[in-house]
């Protein structure tokens, strides 16, 4: 009984194999996705290309006339003031920028972002926003600086601390205070700070004066 049982059982297995070679794999051809390739045109009076997104005057590389059908190499989107805008990579000329998307035909639509998430688009761009001791008011890259850079750091009084504030591609940080200068009088001083990604980039008087 026991080699009966054995015989139908590598019959059985025998069988199964053969079914297996059978078999065919046939490959399942999946369609290829394709990327939207989008175009752009630039508007009757034309657009400058810059150097990068949100650039500014002194970045600029030249100017599109206007009517040009471009192709978009990339998009990025810039806080610029109140305004979140798109800006275009794009090749015109041999030369490779960034175009503003107002300045383009099909339009753009305006964005303009809650306060928090003004902030936040900005920290993207610029660093984290410099903050206030909640104490004193007082900015300790700010602070630090002045001292540094007075005649006479003991009779430093500071006056006024302002909230900093977003410009352009860097953080504002405004202080009144007086000091002595080096004849021992007492001037009073009003500075602002440019800040980027929590270094101090340049320091401006209130009439615009650049210090450093």
């Amino acid at each position: 009984m026991k080699k009966i049982l054995l015989i139908i059982f590598l019959f059985l297995l025998a069988s199964c194999e053969s079914e297996k070679k059978d078999v065919v794999s046939i490959p399942v051809s999946v369609p290829e996705r394709k990327l939207e390739v989008l175009y752009k045109t630039t508007d009757t009076y034309g657009s400058r290309m810059f150097s990068v997104p949100g650039g500014k005057e002194n970045q600029v590389i030249l100017r599109i006339k206007g009517g040009t059908k471009l192709k978009v190499l990339e998009i990025k989107q810039i806080q610029m003031g109140a305004i979140l805008g798109n800006w275009y990579k794009v090749k015109y000329d041999n030369k490779t920028g960034w175009v503003s998307g107002f300045t383009f035909k099909e339009g753009e639509e305006l964005i303009i972002p809650s306060e928090d998430d003004k902030i936040k688009n900005y920290e993207k761009q610029i660093g984290k926003k410099p903050e206030s001791n909640p104490w004193n008011g007082k900015i300790t890259i700010v602070d630090e600086w002045i001292k540094k850079n007075s005649n006479d750091p003991k009779s430093i009084d500071y006056l006024q601390w302002y909230q900093p504030f977003a410009q352009n591609d860097y953080w504002v940080c405004r202080v009144e205070f007086t000091v002595k200068n080096a004849f021992g009088g007492l001037v009073t001083e009003d500075i602002l700070f440019h800040i980027k990604y929590g270094e101090i980039i340049a320091v401006v008087d209130k009439i615009g004066t650049q210090l450093y």
